[in-house]
């Protein structure tokens, strides 16, 4: 979460282009120097590729986590990158552990019910 929340604090830099520097001396005086609530990595150029790259750490993060504190594991998140029909780009998909069963299974049965039709009008 605390990933989430650097993210989306460095979205008005990135779409400004200006830094804000935020001020120690308040964040000090309600914790401890050894004890800080959260850490800023200041970067020289964010570019699209590094921003890419940190949304999916923070998800990749975040699904983790949840998955470690769900029970159920039909409700587990996994993310893949697959090849969108009639496309070269890959993309990167998120989702739970039930629906990619039951798209298998629905694969399964379709491709099982292709090959049955016509059998029994065949002579």
């Amino acid at each position: 979460m605390k990933l989430i929340t650097v993210l989306f604090s460095l979205l008005p830099i990135l779409s400004h282009g200006a830094m804000i520097v935020q001020d120690d001396a308040a964040s000090e005086s309600t914790t401890t120097k050894a004890e800080k609530p959260y850490e800023i990595v200041v970067t020289g150029e964010v570019t699209r590729s590094r921003l890419r790259t940190l949304i999916t750490q923070v998800e990749d993060d975040f699904f983790a986590r949840f998955n470690e504190l769900n029970i159920d594991d039909d409700f587990d998140i996994q993310c893949y990158e697959y090849t969108p029909t009639m496309s070269h780009i890959k993309k990167r998909q998120c989702e739970p552990e039930f629906m990619i069963r039951a798209r298998a299974e629905n694969a399964s049965q379709a491709t099982f019910l292709l090959g049955q039709t016509g059998r029994d009008t065949i002579n």
